[in-house]
């Protein structure tokens, strides 16, 4: 087995690792945006915080935070008619938020007792188990009068609560991945093993797929146009549409169910890396192709 058909055979499985990648994603984020994910993860992660929903809602109330509302299409309907919504602020930054919790921003504080007192009127109304009130009092505490310290402390500990809110949603977009990274091997059989054969047994196949790939590469778009990548998976004319339960071999064969469960396995987990962890590799991968000399056109190895 040369280096080259090795590395045909890693370049095809990753493009359709990446193809598959692209779908999952699409799919996530029409996901997460139409439940407004990411807006209610903030929220939830803001009102853990505040302990306070009546405070939280006049913080979310404010103009500066209310202008950061996105504007989409409405769900479905949206798609035909053009139709857009506003829907609830997903993202504050860390200026915005601290003038809205203490009235104006806090560069226009002149004195360490300014602030102090703004903060203290912001959090008086909060609850004492209110972690905001008792982080914050111990940052101007620990600040000694000192208002460049004050500053910076505030402006970094809010700025680790933008981080955790979006860590937040990280996690529950995970969730999301994973979950229909598996759904859409099942639905697609994708079968890794298998495709691994066809693309070691079939010398154009791998060309083809090396093409395609670098192509991609090569085209600077972490994730073009979904019609586009699968009509490049069709041309590829792999045989993957096979009922995902059932193997390609008989199923007397020995250790055929087992082989097709890992097979799948393999493409679920691969999958659910995402498509920006796989356009990154199959950059790599066929820059180091490209290097060795392997061949990315059916008409150099039929040579």
């Amino acid at each position: 087995m040369s280096v080259s058909t090795i590395l045909e055979i890693i370049i095809g499985l990753i493009l359709i690792y990446y193809v598959l990648g692209v779908i999952v994603s699409a799919v996530t984020s029409w996901i997460t945006k139409t439940l407004q994910t990411r807006a209610k993860d903030l929220e939830g992660y803001l009102n853990g915080l505040l302990d306070d929903k009546d405070k939280l809602d006049e913080i979310m109330a404010n103009p500066l935070i209310t202008a950061l509302k996105p504007v989409r299409l409405t769900p479905i309907v949206g798609f035909f008619t053009g139709q857009t919504a506003e829907y609830s602020t997903e993202k504050i930054p860390t200026g915005i938020f601290l003038t809205a919790v203490l009235g104006r921003g806090i560069d226009t504080y002149q004195t360490f007792d300014e602030v102090k007192q703004a903060a203290e009127n912001a959090l008086n109304g909060l609850p004492d188990t209110s972690r905001l009130k008792n982080d914050v009092t111990k940052l101007i505490n620990e600040a000694e009068g000192n208002l460049a310290q004050l500053r910076y402390s505030l402006e970094s500990w809010f700025d680790g609560v933008m981080d955790k809110a979006s860590a937040t949603f990280a996690i529950h977009a995970r969730r999301i991945v994973v979950a229909l990274a598996l759904v859409v091997t099942l639905v697609s059989g994708v079968d890794s093993i298998d495709i691994a054969l066809q693309l070691w047994n079939q010398p154009n196949l791998r060309a083809v797929a090396s093409a395609k790939a670098v192509q991609i590469a090569d085209g600077g778009e972490l994730e073009p146009d979904i019609k586009v990548l699968v009509s490049t998976l069709e041309e590829l004319e792999l045989d993957y549409h096979n009922d995902w339960w059932n193997t390609r071999n008989s199923p007397d064969a020995p250790n055929a169910t087992l082989m097709k469960v890992i097979g799948l396995a393999i493409t679920w987990v691969a999958v659910a890396q995402g498509s920006s962890f796989w356009y990154d590799v199959m950059k790599k991968v066929t820059s180091i192709a490209r290097s060795s000399g392997s061949s990315s056109s059916p008409e150099t190895n039929n040579a």
